[in-house]
């Protein structure tokens, strides 16, 4: 056979070719990938940060309807516990909140890692109420 007048590719070149374009191909497809996990990561953080930060804003606005002779933090600074007002009798006729009815809140931390903030609330009359 006269080669000069032969075209085409080898088999040997054909299996370089398929080996690094293979090659190429995973390469691309573990930096998608990577990049993919990345955000799943990033998107739970944010997620995780949100649901934090309006358990905070919800502690927060329940401590301003509080006073300060109401919230009970114990020694071992395992949760804090305060009083807000009923929302149904907040203030008596003469625009003093009644304690004795208001609803009690505790804040404390657990879960199965003990790093979630728990909420329990209860009201004056609940016969459940933690003691």
């Amino acid at each position: 056979m006269n080669r000069k007048h032969q075209e085409g590719f080898t088999l040997v070149e054909m299996m370089l070719v398929v080996a690094i374009s293979t090659f190429v191909v995973f390469a691309i497809f573990s930096v998608l990938r990577a990049g993919d996990e990345q955000a799943q990561v990033a998107q739970e953080k944010m997620t995780i940060q949100e649901s934090v930060r309006e358990g905070l804003y919800r502690m927060m606005q329940e401590l301003r309807m509080s006073a300060p002779d109401q919230i009970t933090i114990p020694a071992d600074h395992s949760y804090i516990q305060f009083k807000i007002p009923d929302p149904v009798n907040r203030v008596t006729d003469q625009y003093v909140i009644d304690w004795a009815k208001a609803k009690t809140v505790r804040y404390y931390r657990g879960g199965t890692d003990g790093n979630q903030l728990l909420r329990t609330a209860w009201d004056y009359d609940d016969p459940a109420r933690p003691t």
